[in-house]
């Protein structure tokens, strides 16, 4: 059979996100193409995508992805032989053995889409983006690992961090509140926008058009974070653009590998930022008295960064740094941990 080269890396690409992560047996490690649609689970995480081929193949996504990308041909030759693809793209070729075992059964998957709610647009995906950085993997609960998502609103936290987006309009859903891990999040973003979401008994399914992704809910309640937000009538004027120049100088701290650093800002008639021997200063900073501590403070240069990206009033409180948009429709909140002399 053939198949065209771009659409099939293409799909590889859409499916890499349920093929990471964790210890899986071979079967998980494969896709699988039916005929009709070709699968990837991992445990966490499921997609399903319509791709049509004139086989059944079961096949380790590796080797499978690493002869599409490395091809150059516009089509590939699949040839079935003694269980096993004979792959054949222009000059390159390859064999692929099958693997042994029988795919889990996810049909029912797409029978049950069609009962759903919507999550589209600006209710879902502007507020996941903001809350994403706010959560954490390396927490002892694990429902804080996961985002929280209510009729009115969706947030993260990972106790030491807080970040909540306020929908524009409350969702007609007919759940009150939801868990969802982020690795579904963080799939769900990159697979483009949500036509139709249904929840089960314990998961949740997002259904794309072209594609269906699913994994488990996080069971189990959320704390309620609500009294963690302070009630603030005075803001700071903040130098967020020189606070961020600042941060640019003294290291790189995008993606999620930047989660758990720390930098150190001193407060003062100056704001000064340091991290690991690099030092930035802002001298042109109004003293705003008690507006805002004096002295040094530790904390993540990544969140301290989304909050200046997203926040356009500051405030300071005893132990945490407090910021809200404009409309108030998104604040978030980051602990201040205070160097001691």
């Amino acid at each position: 059979m053939k198949l065209n080269r771009e659409d099939l890396a293409n799909v590889l690409s859409t499916l890499k996100p349920a093929l990471i992560g964790g210890d899986r047996p071979p079967i998980l490690e494969s896709i699988y193409f039916d005929k009709k649609y070709v699968y990837a689970y991992n445990y966490s995480i499921g997609i399903i995508l319509p791709f049509e081929t004139e086989s059944e193949l079961l096949v380790p996504f590796d080797q499978f992805e690493i002869f599409v990308r490395n091809s150059t041909a516009e089509e590939i030759n699949i040839e079935i032989e003694n269980d096993q693809a004979l792959l054949e793209c222009g000059k390159s070729k390859a064999v692929v053995p099958f693997v042994d075992g029988d795919y889990p059964d996810f049909l029912k998957i797409i029978d049950e889409i069609e009962d759903g709610f919507s999550l589209t647009g600006d209710t879902f995906s502007v507020g996941a983006k903001l809350c994403l950085p706010f959560l954490s993997s390396k927490v002892a609960r694990v429902e804080l690992t996961g985002i929280h998502i209510t009729k009115k609103f969706i947030e993260a936290t990972d106790g030491m961090r807080i970040a909540r987006y306020i929908f524009p309009d409350e969702l007609e859903v007919d759940f009150d509140s939801i868990v969802l891990p982020q690795e579904i999040l963080k799939a769900s973003l990159k697979m483009g926008e949500i036509e139709r979401s249904f929840i089960g008994e314990n998961y949740i399914i997002f259904d794309f058009g072209n594609a269906l992704l699913f994994g488990n809910l996080i069971e189990g309640g959320y704390p309620d974070v609500s009294n963690f937000f302070p009630n603030v009538k005075k803001f700071i004027e903040f130098p967020r653009d020189e606070l961020k120049k600042a941060l640019v100088k003294v290291g790189d701290f995008t993606g999620e590998v930047c989660f758990e650093s720390t930098c150190e800002i001193e407060l003062g008639d100056t704001i000064i930022i340091r991290h690991e021997g690099t030092t930035a200063r802002i001298t042109e900073f109004l003293d705003f008295g008690k507006l805002y501590p004096k002295g040094k403070f530790v904390l993540n240069p990544y969140h301290f960064s989304v909050m200046l990206d997203n926040c356009d009033l500051f405030s300071f409180q005893e132990t945490s740094l407090f910021g809200r948009s404009q409309d108030s429709s998104f604040k978030c909140l980051l602990a201040l941990n205070k160097v001691k002399k």
